[in-house]
């Protein structure tokens, strides 16, 4: 925790290669690793105080304790024994409708393995066993857990891809969900990157509309069991967490198609909301 040096090195990769880590371009598919290696040293390392608050707001509501002590569908076993297998079990979502969550996420999970952002958890054989630092590391560990395997249904929710400044935009409702600041500086940190590799402000239009838009979502959809609802309309689910199109995303990955992957989209479902702001943008 507070270690300089890794502080130092995550904020740097956060400001020049942030969701760039050893590929070429945007439209390459990147693993897990790639995606969230330094922000989860981050997370890690500004844990205190940041995390304080966190765990004070998650235990106003019983799926929020759910999550912090790792309860019911965020109980360890049950998540690598039932939720994980669900989550990767690419044949069960492909068997479902274009217009469900569960068909759209795996248009996005093919591309990559789950397990490898799972495996980036913080660990049960991390924790220190004391009085002091014994609860404290169990939800750490239950906390990483959700919020890594929720990261992508999210994505897929959000509309926000998995392009450097989509894994960016996540952060910052990341951020909301957990009731947490360091997804914010990530957040910060992506967007600033892209603005000074493509060399425009259309990126802080984004950003700044994420940050409205992100105040606008019903918080307890970050707190759901990641698996809850792969089996529901995408877009009835967005109408009841009260979730908006990302307009001036929209129009950002219409003017710079190269800069965007769109890989949340079934190939084979029209997002009309999303369409109309594109061709407006055109």
């Amino acid at each position: 925790m507070w270690n300089p040096i890794k502080i130092t090195r995550s904020l740097y990769h956060l400001f020049t290669t942030y969701g760039e880590t050893g590929i070429q371009g945007y439209n390459v598919d990147t693993i897990g690793e790639d995606r969230l290696d330094h922000v989860i040293t981050l997370y890690r390392e500004l844990r205190i105080p940041f995390t304080i608050h966190m765990v004070r707001k998650l235990r106003e509501s019983e799926n929020g304790r759910n999550v912090l002590w790792g309860r019911k569908y965020n109980d360890r076993k049950y998540v690598e024994e039932v939720v994980l297998k669900k989550l990767t079990d690419i044949d069960y979502l492909d068997s479902l409708a274009p217009n469900t969550v569960g068909a759209h996420y795996a248009n996005l999970v093919r591309t990559f393995g789950l397990e490898d952002i799972y495996n980036l958890r913080y660990k049960p054989e991390e924790r220190r066993e004391s009085a002091f630092f014994g609860w404290q590391d169990e939800m750490r560990e239950n906390t990483s857990r959700h919020f890594l395997l929720s990261h992508d249904i999210w994505h897929t929710l959000l509309r926000y891809d998995t392009s450097p400044i989509g894994e960016a935009m996540i952060q910052v409702y990341t951020s909301r969900f957990a009731k947490w600041w360091t997804p914010h500086i990530v957040g910060f940190g992506g967007t600033v990157k892209e603005i000074k590799k493509n060399k425009n402000l259309d990126v802080w239009k984004v950003y700044t509309e994420a940050l409205r838009q992100s105040k606008q979502v019903d918080p307890s959809l970050g707190l759901l069991s990641p698996m809850a609802l792969l089996e529901e309309d995408i877009e009835e689910v967005r109408a009841r967490f009260n979730i908006p199109v990302p307009v001036e995303y929209a129009k950002y990955a219409a003017k710079y198609p190269d800069h965007v992957k769109l890989d949340t989209f079934h190939p084979e479902y029209r997002d009309v909301e999303w369409e109309m702001v594109k061709e407006e943008a055109i």
